[in-house]
């Protein structure tokens, strides 16, 4: 027989942040060729600090995202060099030590200029 260990012997366990939340435009930053959004840390950071977010982008029309931004460490974004007029998909992760979390809900938006 085994001699019983002791109870809270320092062990962490670590998993994966949760999405970030409240992914919105930051409208007064609209230009007619960038985007700029903002979030909120997810609930949980999965017991290590979260270290930085990716943002990937995708056309509306395509099926496939794209990195667009990796090692953001504040949580905000501009995209730029957009084609005005076009839809854009945006979604953002964040990172902790062990691992990314799943998606954000998608950020559905249209470049161009601000109506008047």
């Amino acid at each position: 027989m085994s001699v019983e260990s002791l109870v809270g012997n320092g062990a962490k366990i670590i998993t994966n942040p949760d999405a970030p939340t409240q992914f919105v435009e930051n409208y007064a930053l609209r230009t007619a060729q960038s985007l700029s959004f903002t979030w909120v840390e997810g609930a949980a950071n999965g017991g290590s600090l979260v270290l930085d977010y990716q943002v990937s982008y995708k056309l509306a029309s395509d099926t496939n995202y794209s990195l667009l931004a990796s090692g953001i460490l504040s949580t905000s974004y501009t995209a730029v060099s957009l084609t005005s007029g076009l839809t854009y998909d945006f979604r953002v992760r964040a990172r902790n030590s062990f691992g990314i979390s799943v998606d954000s809900v998608t950020l559905s938006l249209n470049a161009g200029f601000k109506p008047a």
